[in-house]
């Protein structure tokens, strides 16, 4: 069992670099990228309601040149985790096998999957002599597949400072950038006939300077967010309910519970018209927020050692009180009229976002959240 364990890193590199060169060989027959969509349609059709899913980007794999270029990396990509696999006690090359299998998501990055797997194979080999679950990839699985234990090992295990704020720096610019490329392309959509062909029935996609800039904007918001809801968590654990416990052991749970908004940087992959166009994101919005509402309460669960209904009655109260001091106060006042970095859903009227609020306060007073836990 133990080999089996050791050498499934091995395995993640070999299928999805496997499926990378297979996406690879489909594009070099086609000229097109690998997409799914609701059906047959011509330009002149376009109104009607159509979405596509776009493995890969249309300009980036046309031509002799790009189709050789492609292929020497996957086969590249390939004959190095073939080695690794017939090698397993020495394996050389796993930062190649990163670095390619990030790069060849352009083509489709073996229909996603296959780039999924050997990115997170290549990355357990990084420090092979750790358990998985010790690892930055094996702590973000815990966290999508609500793993409490992660939650207690970070609160209690000094070192995680670092780890704990590249995860919210990664997560508010895989954020910026998803939100940045997906509301980019919409507008060419919703703009120009031209840009839609070329979008939704080449799989093509347009990027520009100012999607990195917002990007790289979203990570001190994101900074700014976390710290706003670590403080408000903590003040509601401590003062509240009056839990023993420092701020560093609320904070560094709270980061890891953001990794499921960093899959908003999917957003792209699907685009469409109206009505999609705009429910897509939506729908995104609500499963990843959804994802991290309940990584947030196993969080605060572990981190004031309370059951799950008091840890739902302190998420409830405090994200109210969260949301409410972060998206109709301090945002308002760094960007005023511009909308800020990212895709979010405005509340309104203000009467509106205060009866949640009060709502919610009426939860957490039932779920004992005002009385004293110590």
């Amino acid at each position: 069992m133990k080999t089996q364990t050791r050498h499934l890193p091995l395995w993640l590199c070999f299928i999805g670099s496997f499926l990378i060169f297979l996406n690879v060989i489909v594009v070099a027959f086609t000229g097109f990228p690998v997409m799914i969509s609701s059906g047959q349609v011509s330009v002149n059709s376009l109104t009607q309601t159509y979405y596509r899913i776009s493995f890969g980007i249309g300009y980036l794999i046309q031509g002799y040149v790009q189709i050789l270029t492609w292929l020497f990396l996957a086969v590249l990509n390939f004959t190095l985790t073939t080695s690794m696999v017939l090698a397993p006690e020495r394996p050389k090359g796993d930062i190649f096998v990163f670095v390619l299998s990030l790069l060849l998501f352009l083509t489709g990055g073996g229909f996603i999957i296959g780039s999924v797997l050997a990115i997170t194979g290549s990355i357990c080999l990084f420090r092979r002599r750790q358990q998985i679950g010790e690892k930055f990839v094996g702590r973000i699985l815990k966290v999508l597949r609500f793993d409490s234990s992660l939650f207690r090992e970070v609160k209690e295990k000094e070192g995680s400072h670092n780890q704990a704020i590249f995860i919210i720096i990664m997560v508010s610019f895989l954020i910026g950038l998803g939100s940045g490329i997906y509301t980019y392309n919409a507008n060419k959509i919703l703009n120009s006939m031209n840009d839609a062909k070329r979008i939704l029935l080449l799989g093509d996609m347009f990027f520009d300077i100012p999607i990195l800039s917002s990007a790289l904007t979203n990570i001190s918001l994101g900074i700014i967010k976390w710290m706003i809801l670590s403080l408000i968590v903590y003040l509601v654990g401590s003062r509240i309910m009056g839990v023993n416990t420092e701020f560093k052991a609320v904070s560094l749970p709270i980061a890891y519970a953001h990794v499921p908004l960093g899959l908003q940087v999917f957003l792209p992959i699907v685009l469409s018209n109206e009505p999609m166009l705009t429910n897509w994101p939506i729908i995104v919005l609500l499963i990843t927020d959804f994802w991290f509402f309940l990584d947030l309460i196993i969080a605060v669960k572990e981190c004031f050692d309370i059951g799950m209904s008091k840890a739902f009655g302190v998420v409830i109260f405090a994200g109210s009180l969260y949301w409410l001091l972060t998206y109709k106060l301090i945002l308002p006042v760094l960007f005023g009229n511009t909308p800020p970095p990212g895709i979010s859903i405005n509340i309104q009227p203000n009467e509106l976002a205060l009866l949640i609020v009060s709502v919610s306060l009426i939860i957490a007073y039932l779920l004992g959240i005002f009385k004293k836990y110590r």
